[in-house]
């Protein structure tokens, strides 16, 4: 192949990607000449995939997916469901790819059963992500403080458990704390635990009063 032919080729792969061939090759029949000479060339250049620029493919990221199917897909092969679920949509070669993506993806999969009303599988899923070790790569991780508050909110809003929910509660505090790079934000995490935390042992105190 000449450089001529070799230039026609290039145009011509550009033009298949973007969409369309110039005008000006059609006419003059060049395109049947370059798949005569380069026809892998030419069909490795028809199935290349089309660009999504980042910014859209972040936003595509974000849509919510559907609460059934994919739940249970995550609950069942969790490194396979964290493309899926993972806020932040990581991929396997991320430096996080590691159980810290797992433990959010397998988050998000329990958000979505608890707002499907499977309050007993979110509970499950809730406990997986406790049950294994800490990610030691993972400095800033919350995703153990994330779970327990989840579980206290089932179990005091949706199952009137207040002794789990308490339980629960305390564990997001000394356990598995809140943790970010920015004092604020840690401070005010804190503050929000502190007052569940009063609230139930209130709630708490009252009921056993309200037996006696």
């Amino acid at each position: 192949m000449n450089s001529a032919q070799f230039k026609i080729v290039i145009l011509f792969s550009l033009s298949t990607i973007l969409g369309c061939a110039p005008p000006d090759l059609q006419s003059q029949g060049v395109v049947r000449e370059v798949e005569r000479v380069q026809p892998q060339q030419v069909a490795i250049a028809k199935e290349q995939p089309s660009f999504t620029p980042p910014r859209e493919k972040a936003a595509s990221a974000m849509e919510p997916a559907p609460a059934r199917g994919g739940t249970d897909r995550a609950i069942q092969y969790p490194s396979t469901g964290v493309r899926e679920w993972d806020p932040y949509n990581l991929t396997d070669t991320d430096i996080f790819a590691t159980k810290t993506n797992t433990d959010w993806a397998l988050l998000d999969a329990a958000l979505a059963l608890r707002a499907d009303g499977r309050h007993g599988e979110a509970i499950t899923v809730l406990e997986m992500v406790l049950a294994g070790p800490s990610p030691a790569d993972a400095i800033w991780d919350s995703s153990r403080h994330s779970a327990c508050l989840a579980l206290s909110e089932i179990y005091h809003e949706q199952r009137g458990d207040l002794r789990s929910a308490l339980r629960f509660a305390t564990l997001s505090r000394d356990k598995y704390p809140y943790r970010s790079s920015c004092g604020l934000d840690a401070m005010a995490q804190q503050q929000i635990v502190e007052e569940r935390i009063a609230s139930l042992t209130q709630q708490l105190s009252r009921g056993s009063v309200q037996r006696r």
